[in-house]
């Protein structure tokens, strides 16, 4: 694995992803939901194609505020070569962490307001999740810290505030496959 930034690049999901999705979905198949969104990049569509058919959702709705955080001119770099690179520094063309969190921030509540009293599932991207996550805890997680792992399930309530009840899970089904068992 080279461990390079997929950003906003439309990179489709490998064999491991799959099989990562599909015990997302066993797990997530024991509750019930109502509605199903992803990000119409194709690692993320795929993921949530697997999980539909498991959770018993077949229609997928996209949506373009969904996607993976734009890295600009570190976009398909490995990982380790653009920490190097910008040490410090602003990526240029890289849409900063306030407006992942924004974006984030007005979809969801656009689609709880589209979708009162459901409970919708969306499929995402680590970047804009560890984005939604730290502006909803208030900055108590912060981007980054500990790294989202492929295909964690995170959880987000909403009562008059939103809430991060859990974050980061990952299901034993999904450990298994995540190390290759």
């Amino acid at each position: 694995m080279r461990g390079l930034v997929q950003g906003s690049t439309d990179i489709p999901l490998n064999e491991r992803g799959y099989a990562q999705a599909g015990a997302a979905g066993e797990y997530l198949a024991l509750e019930n939901w109502d509605v199903l969104y992803a990000s119409p990049l194709s690692r993320a569509y795929a993921t949530a194609a697997v999980i539909g058919e498991r959770i018993g959702i077949s229609t997928i709705h996209t949506e373009s505020r969904l996607q993976e955080r734009h890295f600009g001119q570190a976009e398909g770099m490995e990982v380790v070569l653009r920490k190097e690179f910008f040490r410090g520094t602003l990526i240029p063309g890289a849409e900063t962490w306030e407006e992942v969190q924004a974006r984030g921030l007005e979809i969801i509540e656009q689609l709880a307001l589209r979708h009162r009293g459901a409970r919708i599932l969306v499929v995402s991207h680590g970047g804009f999740i560890a984005g939604l996550l730290s502006v909803i805890s208030k900055g108590e997680i912060e981007p980054g810290k500990p790294p989202l792992k492929n295909a964690c399930m995170n959880l987000l309530s909403y009562d008059g505030a939103w809430k991060v009840e859990w974050f980061n899970y990952v299901s034993p089904e999904l450990e298994a496959v995540t190390a290759g068992r």
